[in-house]
């Protein structure tokens, strides 16, 4: 019997999960990436076994947890990485996501390799969607401009409006994405409890809806009339980190008050004046 070293290294895993329930996506994706070499698990888990300027981390020359800390002569680390993603049925939207490499080694760090780095994909307008939630099948507007215009690929975040009583929290009850003719599918699983006169418990919630759009994209006339997309919105792939941020081209606006009710999806306007771009 002769034995034999066999020693793989993985640079690092992302796992693609609904935007609605965190969960994994188990439906095939495409995946596209300039010089990145991807195996595809199970359960929405892509693996990195190689990426462009990390060669030297593939080199089997020192135990594991030894791996070079410094980039070879002539190269530079972290390397950005941008994927665009794929979910071929439709039932999500497409999306592009950067991603930084290489990932510390320790297990315990906070961008360790050992952990798949979660890559959240949204459900388009038309997904399906599971008993209680409440949901708001929209249709994004700018009505800044005196005329109501369609905001493509814009991204939401669902805030609890003040009306709902106590103080809102700062941190979003859902987030969604618009497709590339501004509609959208704004789900919240479970609605916070709340109470209306007399103590009853409320099934409703007010809520207000950021909106935040790329000022590099144009808007869109509210009746489409079934003409093709322009070329510039087609070909678009969304970034919600980016837009999340507080990088440039963002356009932030909110809406008016609106009201979720847990069991019903109503379709609805989201109209906003939307600011003007980030500096």
């Amino acid at each position: 019997m002769r034995i034999q070293l066999s020693d793989r290294r993985i640079l690092g895993a992302m796992r693609c999960v609904d935007g609605v329930t965190d969960l994994p996506i188990a439906m095939p994706l495409q995946v596209a990436a300039a010089g990145l070499r991807l195996t595809q698990g199970p359960r929405g888990l892509l693996v990195i076994q190689g990426a462009p300027g990390l060669a030297a981390l593939k080199e089997i020359s020192t135990p594991f947890l030894e791996q070079p800390a410094d980039p070879p002569p002539g190269q530079t680390w972290p390397v950005s990485i941008t994927l665009s993603l794929r979910e071929s049925s439709g039932r999500y939207l497409p999306r592009q996501v950067t991603i930084q490499l290489p990932r510390d080694p320790e297990p315990n760090a906070e961008s360790s390799l050992f952990d798949a780095q979660p890559i959240r994909l949204y459900p388009a307008p038309a997904a399906p969607i599971a008993a209680g939630w409440a949901v708001l099948r929209a249709t994004v507007l700018d009505g800044s401009t005196g005329t109501s215009r369609r905001l493509p690929w814009a991204w939401l975040r669902v805030l609890l409006s003040s009306d709902s009583g106590g103080t809102p929290p700062t941190a979003p009850l859902a987030l969604a994405m618009a497709d590339g003719r501004g509609e959208a599918l704004i789900a919240v699983r479970t609605l916070p409890l709340s109470f209306g006169v007399g103590g009853s418990r409320r099934t409703d919630l007010p809520v207000l809806i950021e909106v935040v759009v790329d000022s590099r994209l144009p808007d869109l006339s509210d009746q489409l009339n079934g003409e093709p997309l322009p070329e510039a919105i087609a070909a678009y792939l969304p970034d919600p980190d980016l837009l999340e941020g507080s990088g440039p081209y963002r356009r932030v606006g909110r809406s008016g008050v609106m009201t979720l009710t847990a069991g019903r999806d109503p379709p609805a306007r989201v109209e906003v004046n939307l600011a003007a771009p980030s500096p």
